[in-house]
């Protein structure tokens, strides 16, 4: 049965959900301080919706409302809250959904100010509920009598929820001007440049000693291309220049200038095919994860022997390189020191040099990240060879594509209790994919609008903790990008 504890926690927030404190539900309720709710509709097979009548004590009592909905915890995600209400209020979990929008909405009712900014969800469900104390009774709407019931009898719904507009509810609300402004970049085609390349993000082309890199919106996991995030483009080169900037104390880097949000002017150096992985933690859904081989039983992995009692998630006593190849098509291989070497794919001295210089970025890295309250959690670097026989910094750095990050504030607590730590990086997106059975071979499923919507939203965030400015946006302008070649 849910507890109605008056006493537990929620974060105080403003209208742009930038969390300002956190007090007790209590005292948000009398003194109508601005909050989270999550909201969520179900809808079965048949397209119907599901709608509950609560009970006599409730706010909105014989009335008609959402079946799932509650306060968001203080440093609980929307996501996690929405799971833990709908096995609370209907014994469901494991279940699809989507996000659809946000309101807020307040009221002064039962002798308290409800002001809540309501986070709705839609959930697929098409198995047995069981109500809680909350309702008495639940009811199975059509679209059509949902939408005459909604135009002739309001007065069987609860104020709660007739506070979202039904094109909300029913997903049909229209795209802002902003986001149909916000077209994806799947690919770039500059004329004039010679052979355009193409990796699984980017696009390239190689003029003299120089490249130019396109980093579009494709995205990718396990080594295939899944679809488009909007924004992810920008986001990876501007953060990529941050950090070669922030580093450039330790290695030089490949980067020249940056004259567009999506392109990069780089230095054409010869490229060492190995990608060298920093772990600072155990964690991971990749066939590449150090996790995946400790979970089925392995102790020496990538040549590195790990202890005992291990759990996924945790914190490694020092950080660890993990190497792969560096694949021009399809998945990358594990390497161990010994195996790299044996192969010369390096002279013993590059590698001394990369294994240094690998360790000394992540420290840098972790420093930084701390200090916008996000844990570093692994990454990847790619290193080069200048002609002189110099090693330098390629591709990119610490970027939600090549790097995990998770929530400082909230990873211990978390991690205690055995939940996935809150992410900010593609760890995502491989996560939705991996619960539904794929991890890089066969057919992928279509990712959802709403999954690439939740993505990207992930990417600027992490973008602005990390680097405190917003992701700049630009029209593509191939007059300024050959001013500056």
């Amino acid at each position: 049965m849910k507890k109605n504890n008056q006493n537990e926690k929620v974060d105080i927030v403003d209208k742009n959900l930038k969390i300002l404190s956190n007090t007790t539900k209590k005292e948000a309720h009398e003194k109508g301080l601005l909050h989270k709710t999550v909201i969520a509709e179900v809808v079965d097979s048949k397209g119907r919706y599901l709608l509950v009548k609560q009970a006599p004590d409730r706010q909105d009592a014989g009335q008609y409302v959402s079946p799932v909905g509650g306060h968001v915890r203080s440093g609980e995600s929307d996501e996690d809250a929405l799971k833990r209400e709908a096995f609370e209020e209907l014994g469901i979990k494991n279940f699809e959904f989507e996000y659809l929008g946000k309101v807020i909405f307040n009221r002064k009712i039962l002798d308290r100010l409800e002001n809540h900014y309501f986070i709705t969800y839609k959930i697929k469900w098409n198995k047995k509920i069981k109500l809680n104390h909350e309702s008495v009774s639940f009811k199975w709407f059509s679209v059509k009598e949902l939408k005459d019931s909604l135009k002739n009898k309001r007065e069987i719904f609860g104020a709660a929820y007739l506070a979202c507009p039904i094109e909300m509810y029913l997903g049909e609300v229209k795209k802002s001007k902003s986001s149909k402004n916000n077209k994806l970049i799947k690919t770039v085609d500059l004329k004039g440049f010679g052979k355009k390349y193409q990796g699984k993000v980017r696009d390239f082309y190689i003029v003299g000693d120089k490249r130019i890199i396109a980093t579009t919106d494709r995205i990718s996991a396990f080594d295939v291309v899944l679809g488009f995030i909007p924004e992810k483009g920008a986001v990876l080169n501007q953060l990529a220049a941050f950090w070669f900037e922030k580093t450039r104390g330790i290695i030089q880097n490949h980067l020249i200038s940056v004259p567009h949000p999506n392109v990069s002017i780089v230095k054409n150096v010869k490229l060492i095919p190995i990608e060298m992985v920093v772990r600072g933690y155990i964690s991971g859904v990749t066939n590449t994860s150090i996790w995946g081989s400790y979970q089925k039983g392995d102790r020496i992995i990538y040549g590195i022997k790990f202890p005992e009692g291990l759990r996924k998630n945790q914190k490694l006593k020092t950080p660890v390189i993990t190497p792969t190849t560096k694949a021009e098509s399809g998945h990358d291989a594990r390497l161990t020191e010994k195996e790299l070497l044996g192969r010369k794919i390096v002279t013993p001295k590059i590698w001394r040099e990369m294994k240094k210089t690998a360790l000394e970025l992540f420290d840098r890295g972790t420093k930084i990240c701390a200090k916008g309250g996000i844990v570093l959690v692994d990454t990847k670097y790619e290193f080069g060879l200048e002609p002189s026989g110099k090693l330098i910094l390629i591709d990119e750095i610490h970027t939600p594509d090549s790097s995990r990050f998770w929530i400082k504030k909230t990873y211990k607590e978390r991690f205690n209790k055995g939940l996935e730590p809150e992410n900010f990086d593609k760890e995502f997106l491989r996560l939705w994919y991996a619960k539904r059975g794929y991890t890089g071979n066969g057919k992928p499923p279509k990712m959802p609008t709403a999954l690439a919507n939740q993505v990207s939203k992930r990417y600027i965030q992490i973008y602005k903790k990390i680097t405190g400015k917003r992701v700049e946006k630009e029209k593509v302008s191939l007059k300024k990008i050959k001013i500056q070649i």
